[in-house]
């Protein structure tokens, strides 16, 4: 599972049904798209919602409407829709909607992320939570170099270990790829090579307004069941521009290794970089 728009994140959403005579773009459809959805689930309107999907019987509204009962996407301050891939008419979107508290260095970012699937029909985007329409849409993921590391894309088809640690988050893709006045740093894949060693990407997003050099840092994996898979030290050594994001790639020996290559389950990712 890549952009986890699979299963419960999978959707489609719509645009004004208005015919003005002009195409609108997929970022335009995408953005009426999620109005016209949290509005709905603002305004207690199932109707509405359902509205939006192709299916409106499908069990996506359910478990979207039952998402947003989980985390209220209209309480933040700060949102950023994303179109991460598209394949024919087929489209699939994010959206980020955070909060940062306090001022830069001390800051505290909140955030919540949902992914759909969306189909283009009639001049605006519908909720299509079928399985091919999913598939397409992952196969596509997996097949951009820019989305998806190639070490990972590999270990996804040859069936190894790997994960998506924010699976319905592509910021980083954004035009505005940053949390505005926050930097934030973030393990996004971690994929096992064939030897038994540790793939991992790390997202630098800084959204402040000044230059941030990164330095050392520690990464810690740790599994659901298995308990600590490793922890260990990078260093980036880079610096981020104001308002730019940066991906870094790595390769985590089998020293630190606890868990050799037993399957593991739920992973968490913990990523502390020094930076002034």
């Amino acid at each position: 599972m890549v952009l986890a728009i699979v299963m419960v994140f999978a959707f489609s959403g719509c645009a004004s049904s208005e015919n003005t005579g002009t195409t609108k773009n997929p970022q335009t459809m995408a953005k009426d798209l999620i109005n016209t959805l949290e509005n709905a689930y603002e305004d207690g309107d199932s109707d509405a919602f359902a509205d939006c999907f192709l299916d409106k019987d499908d069990s996506a509204v359910d478990m979207l409407w039952e998402r947003f009962e989980e985390d209220d996407p209209t309480v933040y301050d700060n949102s950023e829709i994303t179109i991460v891939t598209h394949h024919k008419n087929l489209y699939g979107i994010s959206e980020v909607n955070y909060d940062v508290d306090g001022t830069f260095p001390n800051t505290d970012m909140n955030s919540m992320s949902y992914a759909l699937v969306v189909k283009k029909v009639d001049g605006k985007f519908l909720v299509d939570g079928s399985e091919e329409s999913l598939n397409t849409i992952n196969e596509t993921i997996l097949n951009d170099e820019n989305i998806v590391p190639n070490g990972f894309a590999s270990a996804y088809n040859d069936d190894r270990n790997l994960v998506n640690t924010d699976p319905s988050n592509y910021l980083f893709l954004n035009d505005h790829p940053v949390y505005k006045d926050s930097s934030q740093n973030f393990v996004k894949y971690v994929w096992q090579e064939e030897d038994g060693s540790l793939g991992l990407e790390i997202l630098v997003q800084n959204g402040t307004d000044h230059d941030i050099h990164y330095g050392e840092g520690t990464i810690t994996l740790t599994d659901s069941n298995l308990g600590e898979i490793g922890t260990w030290t990078i260093d980036v050594d880079e610096t981020v521009p104001a308002g730019e994001c940066a991906r870094y790639e790595y390769t985590l020996n089998v020293d630190g290794l606890n868990t050799g290559t037993q399957p593991w389950n739920e992973v968490c990712a913990d990523c502390d970089l020094n930076f002034e």
